[in-house]
């Protein structure tokens, strides 16, 4: 209503869609590039960006749609000599006024273009964060004249900068609220250290924002640049960089990253935090809102619980140990919720509602494993693709991650506080027949992929269908990264056997070395492992241990090189590439350097070139309580692993 003509720059179809009940036939589409582009969507033609210049005036503005440019285009807009209000997407709102908070985001106001500080302000406003200490200087006019022209802030003006940390200090005393600081570069920031020491001490949320030319420019005789990326640990709880935004993904991290250090102002006892703010002086003040950023909400024991909704999964990823008592606590959440609990072989929970959806997630023809609610718990893991409208997490870490960028809620507690609290609402009414169709009907999904497997040529893919399923009970077994965990974990294994690999580093290093570790601390068990070529050389000193049994099941996939590294990298040469995969080390799959290694050391020896000779050797490989530990050898072209990779994600 406020404008007489909207111009909308970009051919993004979703996006322009949104605007198109809004427009008028006065209004404009333009594109960079309409010459390739040549589209029109329900009858509004694209037009070139030179039509803007026929526009100018206060009564047009103008719409950015692509987040990957938005500052380019945003100059080439200024460029053409437009000079009236500019927009990006993410700062149009579509909902209606009586469900936003209009004071505390959409207030009008004369803040900067720099799009990384656009997101802490608006942030900041989020939090609640009202109260400003701001001491004058160059780097921090952008951040400080933006909020300035912005009635939700307070600010308040002290010219040295260890009095205005000191006075921060006060006014959160008494206020009980968080409160900012803001300086110049040089050694602005230094004078604040006194009063943060005391913050920290006794725990005040203060936030500083300390602003600086760019971090390179440290240690190359520039004055004025002092390193702030080193502080004493007593200082603040969190220190961190914000610097320019160029696309889509370092918006989300911007976001992600400034949500994660604004709750530790009161996680574990809270405390003072740190931004340091990069500017690049651009002094231009015509951006009217700020963009609509992501919140992250922390929720603390006796906090409002948020309730999930519609279809609900629960990730318990493996290194999140379950105990019999969990187990219960987790299969009467999934009951009072309709939810199942998502994961593969090295899930620590398999119980009624889990489902193994590891060969549904890789399908390269998207099998829409999409959940509205995703609830995560536990650390590094492989990621699986599933998909969700919203992600929750639950951490006692007190570090907020976000892999899939749609996190609203950071759980700050552990999983059994989580089932506990969520366990004790009495309004919820029970969904256990939902729980039991969701989990009945992943996996009728997953029967139906595994029905379409054909014949896999022999490699590890083919050695997990085969085997997978008859591990002994009670096992222990892990896995070699990438390839193995990739591929044993498309078939599941009986829930009795603990399924484990290295995924908190994800290196290759160490595999073979833990899983000798398991088998020296649980003799009574048996234990497997699935190595390629690659991981089973780089750890195979570890076999020479003399303390090893006669408990270990080793398999090794020698294709002569990392597959995974060859294949998947899609690298245009693949003869040219050898350093890469490292192939024809150790002689290569030809020779018989593990064969004479490991019988050299006792080791009882199989190999296997075909799937005859393997069916052949699978019992004794098997078999539970043998004389010596058995070494399994599969000899093959590397190229039969990628060709059973593209069959099996290509159901």
């Amino acid at each position: 209503k406020k404008y007489k003509k909207i111009i909308i720059w970009g051919a993004v179809k979703a996006a322009i869609e949104k605007y198109l009940s809004y427009l008028i036939p006065t209004d404009r589409i333009v594109d960079s590039n309409i010459n390739k582009q040549q589209l029109s969507i329900q009858g509004w033609k694209f037009e070139k960006p030179t039509v803007i210049c026929e526009d100018n005036g206060a009564s047009t503005a103008i719409v950015i749609l692509p987040h990957a440019y938005e500052s380019e285009i945003y100059h080439d807009i200024r460029s053409l000599g437009f000079q009236g209000d500019v927009y990006c997407d993410d700062m149009v709102c579509f909902e209606s006024v009586d469900t936003i908070n209009k004071d505390m985001i959409f207030s009008e106001g004369a803040y900067t273009i720099e799009k990384h500080t656009q997101v802490l302000i608006a942030l900041l406003k989020a939090y609640n964060v009202r109260n400003i200490v701001a001491s004058p200087g160059t780097c921090n006019v952008n951040f400080v004249f933006s909020v300035q022209h912005d009635p939700f802030f307070s600010l308040w003006s002290c010219i040295d900068e260890r009095s205005a940390a000191y006075m921060a200090c006060g006014m959160s005393q008494q206020t009980g609220e968080p409160v900012v600081l803001s300086c110049t570069g040089a050694t602005a920031s230094r004078n604040y250290m006194s009063a943060l020491t005391e913050a920290y001490y006794i725990k005040l949320p203060i936030v500083v924002i300390t602003s600086s030319r760019d971090s390179y420019y440290i240690g190359n005789g520039i004055d004025q640049v002092t390193d702030r990326q080193h502080l004493p640990s007593d200082i603040v709880k969190d220190s961190v960089e914000l610097s320019e935004i160029h696309n889509l993904t370092e918006r989300n991290y911007c976001e992600l990253i400034v949500n994660r250090t604004l709750s530790k102002l009161t996680m574990l006892g809270g405390g003072p935090v740190h931004f340091n703010l990069i500017t690049h002086f651009e002094k231009d003040f015509s951006i009217k809102t700020l963009p609509r950023c992501r919140v992250i909400k922390t929720i603390k024991l006796g906090d409002y619980l948020p309730k999930p909704n519609g279809k609900i999964a629960l990730w318990i990823k493996p290194n999140v140990r379950i105990n019999t008592k969990l187990m219960k606590m987790v299969d009467l959440f999934c009951e009072k919720y309709g939810a199942v609990v998502v994961g593969d072989n090295c899930s620590s929970y398999r119980g009624q509602y889990f489902v193994n959806i590891t060969l549904l997630c890789d399908q390269q023809n998207n099998c829409d494993v999409c959940f509205d609610t995703l609830i995560c718990v536990g650390g590094v893991h492989r990621q699986l693709n599933i998909s969700a409208k919203h992600s929750w997490s639950i951490s006692e870490t007190g570090n907020i991650e976000d892999p899939l960028m749609n996190l609203n809620y950071f759980f700050d507690m552990s999983l059994g506080q989580f089932l506990d609290v969520y366990s004790e609402k009495k309004e919820v009414v029970q969904k256990k027949e939902e729980a039991v169709a969701l989990q009945k009907q992943l996996e009728k999904k997953t029967f139906d992929y595994f029905g379409r497997i054909p014949e896999l040529p022999f490699s590890n893919v083919w050695a997990a269908k085969e085997t997978s399923g008859k591990i002994p009970m009670n096992s222990i077994c892990y896995f070699g990264i990438v390839s193995s965990l990739w591929n044993w974990n498309y078939f599941t294994m009986d829930p009795s056997v603990d399924c484990f690999s290295t995924t908190g580093g994800f290196g290759i290093d160490g595999t073979m070395s833990a899983l000798v570790g398991a088998s020296l601390a649980c003799r009574e068990r048996e234990c497997f492992g699935f190595f390629g070529d690659l991981s089973f050389f780089y750890d195979m000193n570890c076999l020479g241990n003399k303390h090893i049994g006669s408990n270990l099941h080793i398999m090794i996939f020698n294709n002569n090189g990392g597959n995974s590294l060859l294949h998947n990298n899609k690298l245009p040469d693949f003869e040219a590439s050898g350093i890469i995969g490292a192939p024809d080390h150790y002689g290569g799959a030809l020779k018989n350097v593990i064969e004479d290694y490991v019988k050299s050391l006792g080791f009882d020896y199989m190999c296997a070139s075909n799937k005859e000779e393997y069916t052949d050797c699978l019992g004794h490989f098997l078999e539970v309580g043998t004389e010596k530990s058995v070494i399994f050898e599969l000899k093959y072209d590397r190229e039969n692993d990628q060709n059973a990779r593209d069959i099996i994600r290509n159901l």
